[in-house]
């Protein structure tokens, strides 16, 4: 039986993350700069010692996530979509890891519970399906909290050392990871053991010295709040622990979400002595604290954390009957079920632009009307939309293409298309591709 709803769980989480994904993937402005950053690595035959760039130009991420999608994007033969099928595939093995590790250190019917969470959880279907390079963090929460709870002190620091390779917000788990040592195995090799298994996955940023020293200026004033925050839209904790759960607010449902949680904690806290719930109650409280310097940091930033809220509320589930957990679970599939087949989610029949992002099959159509447009002569490329702040526009997605397509555009060429997406284009220009939402202009 067991065995059975594990089956059932996975199956219909695999079919909640692949369904029609080639006809609403949207291939972002930021992972076609990865991809034309790997593509340059393959061509190039040289290994980069730093990885994806932050928000920030003069500050990047660790080069992991370019050394391992190398060879995927060489396999795919650079097309984007297979590449983002097999991204799909490995943050998918995420609920794999879940089950396994959670079932290892809170028994079957947590795991069992917190799966079934998972499967339906709006945060956890998008990041999936966003395929981000940051998306892979959640992935080693659970080697890092099996090890560190399991006093492995070198080999916990090296996975928190390999989360800052797709993402700086680990750094929240650095205080509770300490913090833990202190607690139960106060030793100064410990801490040595940790730091050093932490720093070796760095150690190719070690060769950018200037980039580290600006950081190092530039972080206590992010800590203090006094550096000015993103151009992405803010997420506070509420949102990100009801996100974990609903696709819209609902007032009953949150309150009961709420509660939850908080009994969740109340449980893990009388626990404590255990190591392993110690340290997720330490994840958590230092967590929220580190999120709370930042104000309202964009979604991405509460990725470290995604695994907790889930276990919480299954921890506090496994207390109640199994008919109650059952009915609790199977509402709150019903009401987030009309959500996933919405306008404005993933599974509806239509091709509609929703929200700031351009499906594929619509980007793939706007390219080759681009390129039919120019007929073989030199272009350059612009683009107007949200996030358009960014560098090149935020058009990375388009300029891959384009290359993808053997017509890649050449910058400062007379003949110039300007891409503009949600919004409209200027009266009189001449418009050669458009969609409601999405416009191509030509000029010269």
């Amino acid at each position: 039986m067991r065995n059975t709803l594990f089956l059932l769980l996975f199956i219909s989480a695999l079919f909640l993350r692949f369904y029609r994904f080639s006809a609403t993937f949207v291939f972002s402005g930021e992972l076609g700069d990865n991809l034309l950053s790997i593509r340059d690595i393959i061509l190039s035959r040289h290994l980069p010692l730093l990885g994806p760039p932050t928000s920030h130009p003069w500050l990047s991420f660790g080069p992991l996530y370019y050394w391992l999608s190398t060879p995927i994007l060489k396999l795919v033969d650079f097309n984007p979509l297979f590449f983002a099928l097999i991204s799909l595939f490995l943050l998918s093995s995420t609920l794999l890891v879940h089950y396994s590790s959670v079932s290892k250190l809170t028994g079957f019917r947590t795991a069992l519970i917190s799966l079934a969470l998972l499967t339906i959880s709006p945060a956890w279907i998008e990041s999936s399906r966003s395929v981000r390079f940051f998306d892979f963090i959640p992935i080693l929460f659970y080697p890092l909290w099996i090890l560190l709870s399991s006093a492995h002190f070198f080999y916990a620091g090296l996975i928190l050392g390999l989360m800052f390779n797709f993402h700086f917000s680990p750094l929240i788990l650095v205080p509770a990871s300490l913090h833990f040592i202190y607690l139960k195995y106060r030793k100064s090799a410990n801490f040595f053991k940790f730091i050093i298994g932490l720093i070796l996955p760095i150690l190719p940023l070690f060769t950018n010295l200037s980039m580290l020293g600006k950081l190092a200026i530039w972080l206590p004033y992010r800590m203090a709040g006094l550096a000015p925050a993103g151009n992405q839209p803010g997420f506070s904790v509420i949102q990100f622990l009801l996100r974990q759960f609903l696709f819209t607010p609902h007032l009953l449902v949150s309150i009961l979400i709420f509660t939850l949680t908080s009994t969740g904690l109340i449980l893990v806290f009388r626990h404590r002595h255990q190591p392993h719930l110690l340290l997720l109650l330490l994840f958590f409280t230092w967590g929220i604290l580190g999120i709370g310097l930042h104000r309202l940091p964009p979604s991405h930033y509460y990725l470290p954390l995604y695994p907790i809220p889930v276990v919480l509320v299954a921890f506090a589930l496994t207390r109640l009957p199994k008919i109650v957990t059952a009915l609790l679970i199977t509402s709150l599939l019903l009401i987030n079920f009309p959500h996933l087949f919405s306008p404005k989610l993933y599974y509806y029949p239509s091709e509609v632009i929703y929200g700031s992002g351009v499906q594929y099959p619509i980007q793939l159509s706007l390219s080759r009307a681009i390129i039919t447009d120019a007929r073989s002569r030199q272009f350059s490329l612009s683009r107007v939309g949200p996030f358009d702040v960014y560098a090149k526009n935020y058009a990375q997605n388009f300029e891959y293409l384009l290359w993808y397509l053997d017509n890649p555009p050449v910058p400062d060429s007379r003949l110039h298309y300007t891409i503009y997406e949600a919004q409209s284009a200027p009266e009189s220009s001449q418009v050669i591709f458009s969609h409601p939402g999405l416009a191509v202009v030509r000029s010269f």
